[in-house]
Order: structure tokens, then C-alpha cells, then sequence
């Protein structure tokens, strides 16, 4: 649901060069010759130095890699290796526990304050599996209207070595004789190549799909009020109708 990794820290040419008191010093070292001292990552530091380069994704728990510290001081210690992978373009899923609450990660908040998306799972009792958990999306910065469905709370199991879920099925409208033509565009770029991948989806750009409408003789050339009323239209009922989903007006996608 994400596209590349949100950049966060330093800007380009300040890189976090090693830790100290807690704080990360900056400098233009490059941002493949960091290390990070066992003070922070223990025995996995130079493996981890090492594979950095292969990596497209990164599950981390390292809570217990800091247990011994406080919990503010702890995660201040992580910050330089989260935005070391975000500039690297390295997704990363970090996972976390909750305390007797529940019903929010054990400790400091601000774990959560770098983060695009947190998701909260909780155990849901079934008679006829032990793995049943609900999944909330707490925090999602990257939710839009038109994707809405994407971060809805649902309930996931594992019954009979399969996965089953209560997400709900995506009801769609009737489509005008308009839609279906500029549908149809849509279609054609997808067939055509002209595709990015975000977010781990196969999407769109607007411009192109408003191309091949050009193309198609839909709309009028040169962006006329007229050819963007019409194509502003269509594509809003196309949303409307869960036919296409798109990302602040950049890419559109298929439902």
C-alpha cells in the first residue's frame, strides 16, 4: 500500500555517522560507509552493514536489542538506522508489543512519529482456530478518500491451513456509456505497458490515462475547461462506482 519509502531525516549529503551520547552526529560521509557500533546493534551489526545493499524490505523487532535502557533513550538509538534505510528506499515493518493495555504498543509514542502506517493486532477468540487476530490501522498517513477500503479494520484467521477474512466485498455502481469508454482508455494503457509499480500496485499515471482518452477521441486536446470538466467527471464517477481507485490526482489504478 505504500509507495517508495517516505524520506525522513537529514536532507541529502547529511548522513547519521555514528552514536555517542544517543544522538546521531552528521557529516557527508556517504551513506553506504555507515556502521553502526554494538553498543547499538550487538553481535548483528556487520552482518546486517553487510547485507544493506541486497535488501528491497526489512522486518525488525529490536526491542529486545534495548531492553536494558529507557524506553525514549532506547528508540532515540534505533532513529539513525530507520532513516538510513528510508534512504536507501529499504521498507521496513517494525515490530512491537503491547504492556496489560492492549489496546496500544507497550511504551513512548513517539515510535510511531517517523512511521507512514502503525497497525494494531488483537486477539480475536474463534472455537475453531488458536491464530485469530484483528488488524487496525491506528495511524495511516498515506489514506486517501478514494482508497479508504485499503485501511478498513478486519478480523483475519488461519482455519484449515487457510487464510479467511471478514474484509468486506466491494460493491460497484452501474456504469454510464462515458464510464465505460474512458474505462476502456484505462484499460488500454494497462495493456499497452504504461505502467508504474506504487505501492506495491501496477498503477496509472493521470497524464497518461488522459492521453489515451486524447487518443480515443473522448476528450478535446490541450486541456480545454471543457476536456477537464469531462474527464474530471468520469473519473470521480469511476471512484464513485469502485471501478478505479487513485493517489492525490497522480496515479489511478483498477479496482
Amino acid at each position: 500500500m505504500k509507495e517508495a519509502p517516505r524520506r525522513v531525516g537529514a536532507g541529502q549529503g547529511e548522513e547519521a555517522s555514528k552514536i555517542d551520547d544517543g544522538s546521531p552526529s552528521t557529516s557527508a560521509t556517504p551513506i553506504r560507509q555507515l556502521s553502526f557500533p554494538p553498543r547499538t546493534m550487538g553481535r548483528r551489526s556487520r552482518a546486517a552493514q553487510a547485507a544493506y545493499d541486497e535488501l528491497e524490505a526489512r522486518v525488525c523487532d529490536l526491542i529486545v536489542e534495548v531492553r536494558d535502557r529507557l524506553d525514549f533513550e532506547a528508540w532515540q538509538l534505533v532513529l539513525p538506522l530507520i532513516e538510513m534505510l528510508t534512504r536507501l528506499e529499504i521498507g521496513q515493518i517494525w515490530i512491537h508489543h503491547t504492556g496489560h493495555d492492549t489496546t496500544k504498543g507497550y511504551g513512548t509514542k513517539t515510535r510511531e512519529w517517523l512511521l507512514d502506517t502503525a497497525i494494531l493486532l488483537q486477539k480475536v477468540t474463534r472455537a475453531d482456530t488458536d491464530v485469530s487476530f484483528s488488524l487496525e490501522f491506528t495511524k495511516a498517513r498515506e489514506r486517501t478518500p478514494e482508497h479508504r477500503l485499503d485501511f478498513e479494520e478486519v478480523t483475519i484467521a488461519l482455519v484449515n491451513d487457510e487464510w479467511v477474512t471478514d474484509a468486506k466485498t466491494v460493491k460497484r455502481g452501474n456504469l454510464s456509456p462515458s464510464n465505460k469508454k474512458f474505462l476502456d482508455a484505462l484499460t488500454n494503457c494497462y495493456a499497452g505497458g504504461a505502467t508504474e509499480i506504487s505501492e506495491g500496485r501496477k498503477v496509472v499515471t493521470v497524464e497518461m490515462w488522459r492521453a489515451e482518452c486524447e487518443k480515443l477521441g473522448l476528450i478535446e486536446k490541450d486541456k480545454t475547461p471543457k476536456a477537464r470538466s469531462w474527464f474530471s467527471r468520469n473519473k470521480r464517477e469511476l471512484i464513485e462506482r469502485n471501478y478505479i481507485a487513485s493517489h492525490f490526482d497522480q496515479y489511478v489504478w483498477k479496482l
